[in-house]
């Protein structure tokens, strides 16, 4: 039986630096990946807030319009029902 032991192998200064080299490219294009989706981020939500405030400027437009339609179909009612009470009125008169 052999009694050698294994022993791990050491890299190199060379390789070491090849490593680290290899290790900083990937993060350089993690970053500039990163930078990327921010900048996307940031313009989607832009958009969103364009939106958002378009949404809001619609809805008080609409509520408002919403109000006065159902003011004048309030009062187009009454009106109405008036008229209705007159015209029972003059047909009880005039029999």
């Amino acid at each position: 039986m052999n009694n050698y032991r294994i022993v791990p192998r050491v890299a190199t200064k060379k390789e070491k630096i090849i490593n680290y080299r290899e290790e900083f490219e990937k993060l350089v294009k993690a970053n500039v990946l990163l930078k990327e989706r921010l900048e996307s981020a940031r313009i989607k939500n832009e958009e969103l807030a364009e939106m958002n405030a378009w949404l809001k400027k619609t809805k008080h437009a609409y509520k408002e319009k919403y109000e006065n339609e159902t003011e004048r179909y309030l009062e187009t009612t009454r009106k109405l029902s008036e008229v209705r009470k007159a015209l029972d009125v003059y047909k009880k008169e005039h029999r």
